[in-house]
């Protein structure tokens, strides 16, 4: 994608109906007030970063466990979702779509700091899940409430958890990774439901298409 098309994604405002999500910009300023200094402050920051690079549903990260995690190949097995209904009372159903159940590559920086959390949170409390304080899964309201409190607090636009998947649709898009891409790593059950959701956030540009055609094809000597 050329730098044009990217500035028209990147424009785009997260007012568009139904979508809200936080920009690549808007998310910088969100990850650059969060802290490690404490165990509680590294989780919040392992469940902003995670998810705005994967774009997982809350119910699929909230179900994720450290064997769905190859750090080595450096890729997330995302095969169920969690239902919450207390500390103790939680199920585990299929994902959403058949589609839903993919393995998704990670960058070698969330591979890192995956790893680092890991090493951290081994240390205070045994934990088969990913994102957990305590060793139990995280209720309903805990990464809405972490989304919406440094939202506010960086006075960027507020948002849901369901937004960080949004985010990083219009991340992969900003880049100019075409609808299967996208597809691919949301686990929706086909591509038109990719763009009925995100269609609007794809430039178009009917006289750039023209350009690209000019020339395309050899003609014979008059």
């Amino acid at each position: 994608m050329n730098n044009n098309s990217a500035k028209i994604v990147g424009n785009v405002k997260y007012k568009q109906k139904d979508i809200e999500f936080w920009t690549k910009d808007e998310f910088q300023k969100v990850i650059q007030k969060t802290s490690k200094t404490t165990y509680t402050q590294r989780l919040d920051f392992i469940i902003l970063w995670f998810m705005f690079m994967t774009g997982m549903r809350s119910g699929e990260a909230k179900a994720l466990t450290w064997r769905d995690i190859d750090l080595k190949a450096k890729t997330v097995n995302i095969n169920k979702t969690l239902i919450y209904k207390s500390a103790n009372d939680y199920e585990f159903h299929k994902t959403k779509t058949k589609d839903g159940t993919r393995v998704i590559s990670i960058d070698q920086q969330t591979a890192d700091f995956l790893e680092e959390w890991y090493e951290d949170q081994r240390l205070m409390v045994h934990s088969k899940f990913v994102l957990s304080l305590d060793g139990v899964p995280l209720n309903n309201n805990y990464i809405n409430a972490i989304v919406h409190d440094y939202g506010e607090l960086t006075g960027v636009p507020t948002i849901t958890a369901h937004g960080l998947r949004h985010s990083h649709a219009s991340l992969l898009i900003s880049m100019g990774e075409n609808a299967l891409i996208v597809r691919d790593r949301l686990g929706h059950a086909d591509v038109r439901t990719t763009l009925d959701v995100y269609g609007l956030l794809y430039p178009k540009s009917d006289a750039e298409a023209a350009k690209r055609l000019e020339g395309l094809l050899d003609v014979p000597p008059e």
